[in-house]
């Protein structure tokens, strides 16, 4: 729908592939009607530049078939120890690709996670439906 806002996902590349570090990524909302498309080189800056980075709840990382996807913490993750158990999960979500969304319960922070983690926390889960 063109009345809705979009979402930019900016992503440093090393080499044609996704940076290996994922702390300057960046987002930025599009307005309704508002495409990349659209925008020019200086509207691209001003996207990136007023961009958000990820939050410590958030990770980037490359999963087992190459496609992009963010983790993010749910439930009271900022509780850490003080958290109950089943209280906190990471969403795992496709950002490069139509891909299900992905629950893990039982999951503590990602903010300290390698990618290796986090590629077998998605490999566990199965995503074919």
């Amino acid at each position: 729908d063109s009345g809705d806002l979009g979402l930019c996902y900016f992503l440093p590349l090393e080499d044609g592939a996704p940076a290996a570090a994922d702390r300057n990524d960046r987002r930025a909302t599009l307005e309704p009607g508002q495409t990349l498309d659209s925008l020019d080189g200086a509207a691209l800056e001003s996207l990136w530049s007023t961009g958000a980075r990820l939050t410590d709840t958030e990770r980037r990382f490359v999963g087992p078939d190459d496609a992009v996807w963010l983790a993010q913490n749910t439930g009271p993750v900022w509780a850490e120890a003080s958290a109950a158990p089943d209280s906190t999960g990471v969403l795992l979500r496709c950002i490069s690709a139509e891909r299900p969304d992905v629950e893990v319960t039982h999951a503590g922070p990602v903010r300290d996670e390698p990618s290796s983690r986090l590629r077998e926390m998605l490999a566990r889960t199965d995503t074919s439906s």
